[in-house]
């Protein structure tokens, strides 16, 4: 089926629960090999070519490279640790060591995991540089940035060239679909890709499940409940379908727990109308943040 190849070239793999517990909905924690091989080998069958990797996610890369993902392109960070002294040697450094975990010779992309580093006076231009060289020696196909407000992004791409973005995008924060934003960024030629589908899974949970500190939001999770019953639809589907079928995005990390659940993905990844627009929460950054959680 044409249509749903189409979707399914809009997904890319989301690893971190590749290398750790990770989502504050994980039940099954880290994943085994044959787990991993399940699912990539289902990814290629199903046209799904992109994964999503960082040197932060425990041992995420060394798996994949034991795995062997030859096949994909695969997207990969820097570190998000202070650079060393010596900040270009730091960037060449790091993505050699990733190379060398993923058992490959290039990678597709390497985004910058901690902007601040691309934003400082000092360093900013450094860090830059040398993946511009990297690229040019066809190390790297693109590079890019990983980033948490727009205000971050507006930053970074009146700096730099770059061609990827990597931006939260879900059913509570919808904060890239401001107003021509992502036109703006299509006209930079700058491929915005999406992360936190789930919100680390919390808005896969039901009411029962949902940790205590979030109950300042009740209201709100109810109003999100009562659409899905509505429209007779799961959470998981109406997450998936926001970004896999919003104009202009290229693609969507999906973070992927065990092979059922990616089967489950690809199953439900179909179009259809949904009501997000009164969902979205963008001013509540305690809420759409994941790393302001531990203080609620």
């Amino acid at each position: 089926n044409k249509m749903t190849k189409q979707f399914n070239s809009r997904v890319a793999i989301g690893t971190a629960q590749f290398g750790m517990n990770y989502g504050i909905a994980n039940k099954t924690g880290k994943l085994s090999d044959k787990e991993i091989k399940r699912i990539l080998n289902y990814a290629l069958l199903k046209g799904i070519n992109t994964i999503d990797s960082a040197e932060v996610y425990g041992d995420c890369e060394k798996r994949l490279g034991k795995v062997g993902v030859k096949k994909f392109k695969v997207i990969t960070k820097l570190p998000v640790t202070n650079p060393d002294k010596d900040v270009s040697q730091w960037v060449k450094k790091s993505v050699q060591a990733s190379l060398k975990r993923l058992n490959l010779s290039k990678v597709h992309a390497v985004l910058v995991h901690n902007t601040t580093f691309l934003l400082d006076k000092k360093i900013g231009k450094e860090i830059y540089q040398t993946l511009i060289d990297l690229k040019k020696k066809g190390i790297i196909d693109k590079i890019g940035a990983s980033v948490y407000s727009l205000e971050e992004l507006n930053a970074i791409k009146s700096k730099f060239k770059i061609d990827i973005v990597l931006a939260p995008f879900n059913v509570f924060d919808q904060r890239i679909l401001k107003k021509g934003y992502i036109q703006s960024l299509k006209n930079k030629k700058i491929q915005v890709y999406t992360r936190s589908t789930f919100l680390q899974g919390l808005l896969l949970m039901s009411k029962k499940n949902r940790p205590k500190k979030f109950d300042k939001w009740k209201n709100k999770f109810d109003n999100w409940y009562n659409k899905l019953e509505k429209y007779n639809k799961s959470a998981l589907q109406a997450c998936l379908n926001l970004p896999l079928h919003t104009s202009g995005i290229y693609k969507t990390v999906i973070g992927v727990d065990n092979f059922h659940h990616f089967k489950e993905i690809i199953k439900k990844n179909k179009k259809f109308k949904f009501d997000y627009k009164s969902l979205a929460l963008n001013n509540d950054k305690e809420l759409i943040n994941p790393s302001k959680w531990a203080k609620l």
